[in-house]
């Protein structure tokens, strides 16, 4: 509803013309003072959907993996950005509602430097030197 709108039945509602009505969900409506109609106005308040730790074993699935490989990831690009989300999310007994979509700003925003630090074969390499193959 509009400023303007919310000015005017307030004034209304001042008066005595219109009465102000609410309920337990949060919907607001209007009706004549002789009761007669009603008018909603607002709609029900909509139900948050609950926030929870990160699921035992999640994992990106194909879809949020496609979606990093169109802003630019590697497969091993998107692992190493899976195994930071997840230590990040579970040392920090992180809670969200939407897990894929934080996995999601976690690639765009690149948390923890995860890309720009990224060397593909890093630990392949340093492995080679440890044990000599």
């Amino acid at each position: 509803m509009g400023r303007a709108a919310s000015l005017v039945l307030d004034a209304l509602v001042e008066s005595g013309e219109v009465i102000r009505k609410s309920d337990k969900t949060g919907r607001v409506w209007y009706s004549l003072s002789g009761g007669q109609e009603q008018a909603a106005l607002a709609s029900p308040a909509r139900k948050r959907k609950r926030e929870t730790l990160l699921p035992p074993g999640w994992k990106a699935d194909a879809t949020l993996r496609q979606w990093a490989r169109e802003q630019g990831c590697s497969d091993p690009l998107i692992d190493a950005y899976e195994e930071y989300f997840t230590d990040w999310a579970r040392a920090g007994d992180k809670v969200y509602a939407d897990w894929d979509a934080t996995f999601r700003n976690c690639v765009r925003g690149d948390w923890g430097g995860v890309r720009k630090n990224f060397k593909p074969g890093a630990v392949a390499s340093a492995i080679k030197g440890v044990v000599g193959w």
